[in-house]
């Protein structure tokens, strides 16, 4: 785990390093480690707080939310822009931690 936590570490700044072409960057813990904006652990800690309301939400209230999802009998509405955003990165985030992880391992 800690040399995948290391492989994603360096992918992340190597990304913001691309994305980001025409800025000198300086690295900083505290922007690296932000839990708000663009960043790595922000999108860690919303995947792990998503994964956590839907385990509450099995084990105290009995809901399948995989399965409500597939009935159609609910639906995720997302109205604000930074939802959106946070939901399209979410969607991204498994498939990036594995190729990642394929081209490391």
């Amino acid at each position: 785990m800690l040399k995948l936590s290391k492989v994603v570490a360096h992918s992340y700044i190597d990304d913001y390093q691309h994305s980001n072409p025409t800025t000198n960057y300086k690295f900083s813990y505290d922007a690296m480690l932000d839990t708000k904006g663009n960043t790595a652990i922000y999108l860690l800690y919303a995947h792990a707080r998503l994964e956590s309301i839907i385990k509450k939400g099995s084990k105290e209230h009995n809901i399948d939310v995989d399965e409500l999802i597939k009935s159609g009998k609910v639906s995720v509405i997302l109205g604000h822009q930074a939802e959106i955003k946070l939901a399209k990165n979410l969607h991204m985030f498994t498939d990036v931690l594995e190729t990642v992880s394929a081209q490391f391992f």
